[in-house]
């Protein structure tokens, strides 16, 4: 059985940036600070849990289809520093130069793509890690032997898995029913707006007592008043919230999305060395993945 590895490249790239924050730039000026943090991550990424093969996958510019079904969604977020955003061209080149391929897909979210693809590999038999710091993914750890590997905030060096038993040991109850409990909570990086008034525990409480959203508003009467009042002024918002929250499983993925790695070292070498990260290199030469160094024609698949 394969070992699958699909990386949320914008999430990995923004702690990157963030975390690697020291002043360093290429002999023309750009900043490299995110690629350098991006490149030394990856690298133990690869180190540490030695997958056969590897995606990344980010976000395709443009607005996606929750825009549509609700204009305020993730419209409290600020834009993205122009040093991190001249940056992202770097980080493809870098990915392209280990042989691994990176997908977009047109008005999908990144998340859609991910879980997408999640589920097809684990269809195919193969194990597959996502890691993203992205508390939606639980919902998919049904689909088959799935795990999600989350960085704690600030650090790298210790990391969380969860999968389908942990997070009903967790949570009592099963992973598909986190779409209900985060729709009750709402979610504040992406400006869902949940029900006013249900905190965590109550959303607990209400999932593992009644099951999904659609569940909890046949039983209302059973509820006390003020839980009930509370549901009753935020239906809508319920519903729209799950909505939001939902991934959206059946993305169109073609070709070769997830590979194994396959170096290009003089390609690898020369980047490095124009772009000021030549210890970025060493890192990527002496290190302890499995897989072959050997010269390949780049394959960077934007749909």
């Amino acid at each position: 059985m394969a070992e699958a590895m699909i990386i949320d490249g914008h999430a990995l790239a923004f702690r990157a940036f963030f975390g690697c924050s020291f002043p360093l730039s290429s002999p023309s000026g750009v900043p490299v600070n995110a690629l350098y943090g991006f490149g030394s991550i990856l690298v133990s990424f690869l180190e540490r849990w030695d997958p056969d093969m590897v995606s990344f996958i980010f976000d395709s510019p443009g607005p996606k289809f929750r825009n549509e079904m609700y204009s305020e969604y993730k419209a409290n977020r600020p834009k993205a520093p122009q040093d991190f955003i001249v940056q992202l061209p770097l980080i493809f080149d870098f990915i392209k130069c280990l042989g691994f391929p990176v997908l977009s897909v047109g008005g999908i979210e990144a998340d859609d793509v991910i879980a997408s693809l999640a589920i097809n590999l684990s269809n195919d038999g193969n194990r597959v890690r996502i890691m993203s710091p992205d508390k939606d993914f639980c919902q998919i750890l049904d689909e088959g032997d799935i795990v999600l590997t989350r960085p704690p905030a600030g650090r790298y060096c210790d990391y969380r898995d969860v999968d389908a038993p942990s997070f009903r040991t967790e949570f009592g109850f099963a992973p598909p029913l986190m779409v209900d409990y985060l729709a009750l909570l709402g979610d504040r990086a992406d400006n869902v707006p949940g029900v006013r008034g249900i905190g965590k525990k109550g959303a607990l409480k209400l999932v593992q007592d009644h099951g999904g959203i659609e569940e909890i508003y046949e039983n209302l009467s059973s509820l006390t008043l003020p839980v009930r009042t509370r549901l009753e002024q935020g239906r809508d918002s319920a519903f729209l919230s799950k909505d939001l929250i939902r991934l959206k499983t059946g993305v169109d993925i073609q070709e070769k999305p997830c590979t194994t790695c396959n170096c290009d070292r003089d390609r690898l070498k020369q980047f490095c060395s124009e772009n000021n990260v030549s210890r970025l290199y060493e890192r990527c030469i002496n290190s302890s993945m499995k897989h072959s160094i050997e010269n390949i024609e780049e394959e960077v698949l934007y749909i």
